[in-house]
């Protein structure tokens, strides 16, 4: 398994913080996958997204296959 960069894993969930959940009508996921810089996928790796309303910090593992997803958000 490669290395990977826990900076660009934080750069991820803050730019993925950014997203207009808290304008959502109902309740609203976020979920996608983490990357190497060669492309492939990095599992195992901790994904945290942050409420810029209250400071929550909400954190995840990715899957096998790089994959997370965050349960409910309103």
């Amino acid at each position: 398994m490669a290395p990977f960069n826990s900076g660009l894993c934080t750069l991820i969930a803050i730019l993925l913080s950014s997203l207009p959940c808290q304008d959502c009508l109902a309740q609203c996921t976020l979920g996608g996958h983490v990357y190497n810089k060669d492309g492939s996928t990095i599992g195992g790796a901790t994904v945290s997204v942050i409420s810029r309303q209250d400071s929550i910090v909400a954190q995840v593992m990715t899957d096998s296959i790089g994959g997370y997803i965050f349960g409910f958000f309103r």
